[in-house]
């Protein structure tokens, strides 16, 4: 119905169509229209300010989120942005004042203490941070997000068992599939942080059941090359060639959007291309990578960091770490083999920063960052 709504209408949901099909130059171009049509609209540049974190420039994310809030101060949702892109970037007494005015705009919803919450862990105040996730629980004993939180903070405390029982209270309390599969999610995290990678792969396959009883072609693809990445990880090689080989064969499963294959496509020629260069088949994942074509800066920054991954097994550590200056920047995961790579290097010193920068993240659990932190944890007390 785009072209039968208003031109701030049209240009909103162009941006959206954009992003779903993965073509972020539109979704950019249609966002700066929309903001150039309404530029005193604080929910124009809010959405600009979303683009832009989505892309890794936090800074200018935050330019927007600002803009937003010169427009309406009682604009509360902005607060929350502009509370994480200062914690993004560093700034935490920035982040904590505008979490605290999250808070005061709406003192009865739970999410400003759950977001302040977040910001508490992530600068290692993990005790503070679980009183002000019960916070958020005491508003809404059903807001998931906050169980999450709370799990991470035993997590990062050492006490993994109380993590997952954490964990298991959220699955109970969620009220649909998504935020069950999160639980499920965190707690395959969990055991991925102790190093546990046989019971993480168990709980991936509750996972895949779940979607294999939905019929969901799109999330299977996704977490068998989940089960495909965890096993590369631990270094079962056969392992994960049979993961990868199911997810392949759901690759031209008629339920699957066609907009979508080109996306598809990219995302198993990278996951072969890293698998093979585990298995020390360099040339065959050079072609694999060749032949992968990314359209978006996220896919080019997943194109570099495998790319890194490859020359780093290749030991060839200047221009690994060339590759991985052009991955995510926001990514421990890419943090750590940036580290690897200095260290084969001889650049102890600069290795040992970001082992200790990762360490210090305590961010929401992700599947890299749990399999990374513990090895790092391990080269800072070596």
């Amino acid at each position: 119905l785009a072209d039968k709504v208003s031109p701030g209408e049209r240009e909103w949901i162009l941006s959206a169509r954009d992003q779903n099909v993965g073509n972020a130059a539109g979704q950019l171009t249609h966002l700066q229209q929309l903001v150039k049509l309404f530029p005193r609209d604080k929910r124009a540049h809010s959405q600009l300010g979303f683009y832009y974190r989505g892309v890794g420039d936090e800074p200018t994310a935050l330019m927007h989120f600002n803009e937003a809030a010169k427009i309406d101060k009682n604009y509360a949702p902005v607060f929350n942005n502009i509370g994480y892109s200062n914690m993004a970037l560093g700034k935490y007494a920035d982040a904590e004042a505008a979490f605290k005015t999250y808070i005061k705009l709406i003192p009865n919803n739970p999410n400003p203490y759950d977001s302040y919450a977040e910001m508490l862990m992530n600068t290692g105040k993990y005790d503070d941070s679980i009183k002000q996730y019960n916070m958020a629980l005491s508003k809404d004993p059903t807001f998931i997000a906050s169980y999450r939180g709370m799990g991470n903070d035993y997590g990062y405390k050492g006490d993994y068992a109380k993590s997952r029982e954490t964990y298991g209270l959220m699955f109970s309390k969620a009220t649909n599939d998504g935020n069950r599969d999160q639980a499920l999610l965190s707690t395959m995290n969990s055991w991925l942080a102790q190093g546990k990678y046989n019971e993480a792969l168990e709980v991936n396959a509750k996972r895949i059941a779940v979607s294999k009883a939905a019929g969901d072609a799109q999330t299977l693809i996704g977490l068998y090359n989940l089960a495909g990445f965890i096993n590369v990880e631990a270094g079962n090689m056969d392992g994960a060639l049979a993961q990868f080989e199911m997810a392949s064969k759901l690759q031209d499963d008629p339920s699957l959007a066609p907009g979508l294959k080109g996306n598809r496509e990219f995302n198993e020629r990278l996951a072969r291309a890293r698998y093979l260069a585990a298995r020390g088949e360099f040339d065959k994942a050079q072609s694999e990578l060749n032949l992968a074509k990314g359209t978006n800066v996220n896919q080019q920054r997943g194109f570099s960091q495998v790319s890194g991954y490859l020359a780093l097994q290749q030991k060839n550590y200047t221009k690994a770490n060339e590759f991985f200056a052009k991955a995510n920047p926001a990514d421990p995961y890419v943090w750590y083999y940036q580290a690897v790579a200095l260290e084969g290097a001889g650049d102890t010193k600069g290795a040992m920063a970001l082992y200790q920068k990762i360490v210090d993240r305590n961010q929401l659990d992700a599947t890299g960052y749990a399999i990374v932190r513990p090895r790092a944890m391990a080269k800072l007390k070596k």
